[in-house]
């Protein structure tokens, strides 16, 4: 392995002037420059491209996620928004599920970013990313099972609340799951994937 001199060192030679006690101390300074060679090069880790699942969790982060946020707000808008103009109280609501799924678009599409692009700390943002998205979908389902559909039976005697959601009011427990299936996958895959640890370098 060559031997690397720092940029600014100083050699010190001692010559005796023929007393025991007197000494004449001459400075030398020697600045070499630093040079990079091959073997420096060599020397760093090879960093590999975004390839295989990585391709697929940013374009998870890109579309899947904010295709799903595009189509519960389409459903709010068409089925809760008639019934809040009834009540107004529910506007809140109405605000509070506006707000957690934008949210949850905003992270997602900033995970992609940072990924795709390699910036420094990206798997970190994406696994804090992935726990928040997850928690805002949870709290929004929540909201909408919790609060929404038992105000919206109240306003309408015919059922009409449950129409908003018909397949969460069927099966509440597989709308509450998946969310945290996804997180269990991509998560462990960012904390044990080898590609990952090599293409996103501290």
């Amino acid at each position: 392995m060559p031997h690397y001199q720092s940029p600014a060192t100083t050699a010190v030679r001692i010559i005796s002037t023929g007393s025991a006690h007197h000494y004449t101390y001459h400075y030398k300074a020697s600045v070499k420059p630093y040079r990079f060679t091959m073997s420096t090069l060599a020397m760093q880790p090879a960093i590999k491209n975004v390839r295989g699942w990585l391709i697929v969790l940013i374009l998870w982060f890109a579309f899947w996620i904010p295709v799903g946020v595009q189509e519960d707000l389409e459903a709010i808008e068409k089925f809760f928004a008639p019934m809040v103009a009834q009540n107004p109280a529910l506007n809140t609501l109405f605000t509070v599920c506006f707000v957690l799924l934008w949210s949850a678009l905003i992270v997602s599409i900033y995970c992609a970013y940072v990924l795709a692009f390699r910036k420094p700390g990206a798997p970190v943002v994406a696994r804090r990313g992935l726990v928040l998205i997850v928690l805002l979908k949870l709290s929004f389902y929540g909201v909408v099972l919790l609060l929404v559909q038992p105000a919206f039976r109240e306003i309408a005697s015919n059922g009409l609340g449950r129409l908003a959601y018909p397949a969460l009011s069927r099966e509440p427990f597989g709308f509450l799951v998946k969310p945290l299936v996804w997180l269990a996958i991509w998560f462990t895959y960012l904390v044990r994937s080898k590609r990952v640890s090599e293409t996103y370098v501290a």
